[in-house]
């Protein structure tokens, strides 16, 4: 039992090894990687996010996020949704969130809109790739099992 336990997540590990490189094989044209298509699939599914909120849904760290937002923000993928708000040294994010003011939201660009549409067919076709010769039927336990596994760690975890 426990070896199945321990195959099953080496299987698991190595198939978001491949998702990410087969991602980032075709992202590359955009000049981005996994990781930025994450986030810009977050865009594009939940419309404005403050860095806040892509790293608890994405659960990265602070400074990763910053990084890909800056990365993003700079490629001309995502740009502030309330342009008075500006990120500096003096007055970062969740020093704003803290004051009480204006929450720093940023939303996709028209430009972004268009790399997002990619990224959603990118993602389309890994699972087409993934789930070739899978019975629908299996496709839906394995998400629901996939989705049992993520609750239950994320329990496990919220309790330390």
């Amino acid at each position: 039992m426990a070896q199945e336990k321990q195959f099953s997540s080496a299987q698991m590990g190595k198939l978001r090894v491949l998702m990410m490189n087969f991602i980032n094989k075709k992202v590359r044209q955009y000049n981005l990687s996994s990781i930025h298509a994450m986030y810009i699939a977050v865009f594009k599914k939940c419309g404005s996010l403050s860095q806040t909120d892509a790293t608890r849904l994405l659960n990265f760290d602070k400074s990763h996020s910053s990084r890909v937002f800056r990365e993003l923000e700079e490629k001309g993928i995502i740009h502030r949704a309330n342009k008075e708000m500006q990120l500096t040294r003096e007055f970062p994010e969740s020093a704003a969130e803290k004051s009480g003011t204006k929450k720093i939201t940023f939303m996709l660009t028209d430009y972004g809109g268009k790399v997002a549409d990619e990224i959603t067919g990118i993602y389309k076709e890994w699972q087409k790739v993934m789930f070739a010769g899978i019975d629908r039927a299996d496709i839906e336990v394995y998400n629901k099992v996939q989705n049992k596994i993520v609750e239950n760690c994320m329990l496990f975890l919220s309790d330390k």
